[in-house]
């Protein structure tokens, strides 16, 4: 329950980001999301 209770928060976050930051700013956090996977494989 713990796990669910914390990915539901998580979720939560990430929706309220989205719904408060502009297009630009999310793509940017993408980008920098993109780059972190790709360097990390």
């Amino acid at each position: 329950m713990n796990i669910l209770v914390a990915l539901a928060l998580g979720l939560l976050v990430v929706y309220a980001l989205y719904s408060f930051t502009s297009d630009d700013h999310v793509n940017n956090i993408k980008e920098y999301w993109a780059e972190g996977l790709g360097k990390k494989r």
